[in-house]
């Protein structure tokens, strides 16, 4: 069945935990308004886990004709999905990868989650989680390998949510930020960096290393700095390149 879904994208709902909190409308709320808000037309967006392309639209259609998208997804049932999505949408400035990205080029096994909790694709569950999975050989890259063969002359914006594998994709975009300074919507959940042996404060700090600040979101999408002295991290937060945030208007 279609949703029209905020802001003005459609969508088809199917028996899984994505659909069901839009239906509902209380998935990243927060998180979309931002999106929708700071995407700009003529940008050059980098979507890393496009999942079933929910973002990927929501900036397609912000960027407009003169911007660009590249949609990071390796696991075929979510690609599948994403392409009708973005036919349903007519989202035409947007390219696929089929790959996953992480700090080296290679292939690994990524555990396909069945049932109800799909998009939750990762390469290290925890071992309650890793029940119902199936394992898929697909192709790793980092995104400077991209940045060093020219395929990504401009970057302004990059949304992350790669279920833990968010260090190893950050560690392979270093010269991504240093030189391009794009702005970055990352997932940090510390059940999700548990089996992968990190902690979200490691995320913090190595993208605090290239000199960007964090930030959290508060009541009505408001923009709040992240502590650096908080032990947990459970939710999306934000990175702006430090002469380019909020705070420096």
């Amino acid at each position: 069945m279609p949703l029209w879904v905020s802001p003005g994208l459609v969508w088809l709902a199917r028996n899984d935990a994505l659909g069901d909190q839009l239906f509902v409308r209380t998935f990243e709320r927060d998180e979309r308004a931002f999106v929708a808000k700071f995407v700009l037309p003529g940008m050059a967006v980098v979507d890393v886990g496009a999942n079933a392309g929910l973002y990927t639209i929501i900036a397609a259609k912000r960027v407009g004709p003169s911007g660009s998208v590249i949609a990071f997804e390796p696991s075929p049932r979510e690609l599948g999905q994403l392409r009708t999505h973005l036919r349903l949408n007519h989202c035409a400035n947007v390219t696929i990868e089929e790959v996953a990205l992480g700090d080296a080029s290679g292939h690994g096994d990524l555990l396909i989650v069945e049932g109800h909790e799909t998009g939750c694709n990762s390469f290290h569950l925890a071992d309650g989680d890793a029940a119902g999975t199936r394992p898929l050989s697909v192709a790793v890259r980092t995104l400077d390998d991209y940045y060093r063969q020219g395929r990504l002359p401009r970057v302004d914006f990059i949304k992350m949510d790669i279920e833990g594998a968010e260090l190893s994709a950050l560690r392979g975009a270093s010269r991504v930020f240093r030189d391009l300074r794009p702005a970055l919507l990352c997932e940090i959940v510390e059940e999700r960096t548990a089996p992968w042996h990190y902690r979200g404060l490691d995320i913090i700090e190595l993208v605090r290393s290239w000199d960007y600040e964090w930030f959290g979101f508060g009541s009505g999408g408001r923009l709040e700095p992240v502590s650096v002295a908080q032990e947990r991290f459970s939710g999306n937060f934000v990175a702006f390149p430090r002469n380019r945030s909020p705070r420096s208007g």
